[in-house]
């Protein structure tokens, strides 16, 4: 079909909507697959449905995401990570997969693709899901499935749809807007899973993805010569559920002069966020006042701060210098871990930080995760299987 009739049913404009219910067109060659929604999805469909998806060009997509409203910096963050995710299909057991009959999804106001590949692989099986988004996602959502049509040249009508919504989780919940999904995914704080978990108690109904601590793993002589450590904290503005927010020496560098290598190649990389910049002054007059080193970027976009225990911090731009023993001791979820290529530190300090990661990357990939990645410990494919 052309593009033009392919999205005429679509909003030209970011749409602030209270319910959106979107039917996706299917893929005219699965008739060959049995995807039925009580069948086994095996591992040759799957496969053909990923060479699609990757086979999208760069600019069809960039120009799919600007017409619903991505800047540039957005747009081509979003284009790495869609790459990432189709790069290859995840992988099922030896006999396939049985998917769940209907996915809800809560998802918190982080980046666009953060749900991305549980919508990708329940379009891919054929899973009607209802999902709950921020208004500033929609548009998002909207870019993803004209990204997905990009991949094929026919389609035909299908019954399953997405039945999105901006409303207020609680108000969800008490309208009974998930109570006919059998697999809930929720992302947001442990407080909001732990409620999620309470009201839908039957076991593996919710699957929660709560606070995380990314780490970005340092050492003096990489940081000088390799810049793309900065691609972990730069992409989508560190605000994503991925982002480092903690970083972890793994020589004896001294921490000033640490700081003063990587506050000078951030400084100015961002562009100035006057809310952004007061609150993190705000943060470091109040460490300068307990006590804690800390060194602010000359643009006040960044902040570093040195401080031996673990505290979660959310606010975009601050970094936290801890040493991996400290780390170690911490509960903490630990998202993503990115390392320097050529990173040899071997300490077991370092090998029980990658192995309680949900996600092993080289420096610059933290944020773009591929479809491997066990996202809480729980593979993508895992969430949406009965």
């Amino acid at each position: 079909q052309p593009a033009a009739r392919r999205r005429s049913h679509l909003p030209t404009s970011h749409p602030v909507v209270e319910a959106v219910d979107v039917c996706w067109d299917w893929f005219p060659w699965c008739v060959s697959i049995p995807m039925m929604r009580d069948s086994i999805v095996c591992t040759d469909g799957l496969e053909a449905m990923f060479t699609s998806l990757a086979g999208v060009d760069h600019q069809t997509i960039l120009a799919s995401l600007r017409s619903y409203g991505s800047p540039d910096a957005a747009a081509k963050s979003i284009l790495s990570a869609f790459r990432a995710m189709v790069s290859a299909p995840p992988l099922l057991s030896s006999g396939g997969v049985t998917p769940v009959h209907r996915l809800g999804i809560v998802g918190a106001a982080s980046v666009p693709t953060a749900v991305w590949p549980y919508l990708i692989l329940a379009e891919l099986f054929r899973i009607p899901v209802k999902v709950k988004v921020p208004a500033s996602d929609v548009q998002h959502l909207m870019a993803l499935q004209e990204i997905i049509r990009q991949s094929f040249e026919a389609c035909v009508t299908g019954d399953v749809g997405w039945n999105v919504s901006t409303q207020a989780g609680d108000e969800l919940v008490a309208l009974g807007f998930w109570d006919d999904c059998d697999r809930i995914l929720v992302f947001g704080s442990d407080a909001t899973v732990d409620r999620y978990h309470e009201r839908f108690n039957e076991p593996g109904r919710v699957i929660g993805f709560g606070h995380v601590e990314s780490l970005l793993l340092v050492d003096l002589e990489n940081v000088r010569t390799d810049s793309r450590w900065m691609i972990d904290l730069l992409a989508f503005d560190h605000i994503g559920c991925l982002a480092p927010r903690t970083v972890v020496p793994v020589d004896n560098c001294s921490v000033n002069d640490l700081v003063d290598v990587m506050l000078g190649k951030l400084n100015g990389q961002v562009s100035p966020n006057i809310e952004r910049a007061v609150t993190l002054r705000q943060i470091f007059h109040t460490f300068m006042v307990d006590g804690h080193p800390a060194w602010l970027s000359a643009d006040g976009m960044w902040l570093l701060s040195s401080d031996d225990s673990i505290v979660t911090s959310l606010v975009p731009g601050h970094l936290r210098i801890v040493r991996p023993s400290a780390v170690g001791a911490s509960q903490y979820n630990i998202g993503a871990v990115s390392a320097p290529t050529n990173q040899a530190s071997t300490s077991p300090d370092i090998e029980l930080l990658m192995a309680r990661a949900t996600w092993n990357c080289r420096w610059g990939m933290a944020q773009f995760p591929t479809m491997l990645w066990r996202n809480g410990g729980v593979s993508i494919v895992t969430t949406l299987c009965r």
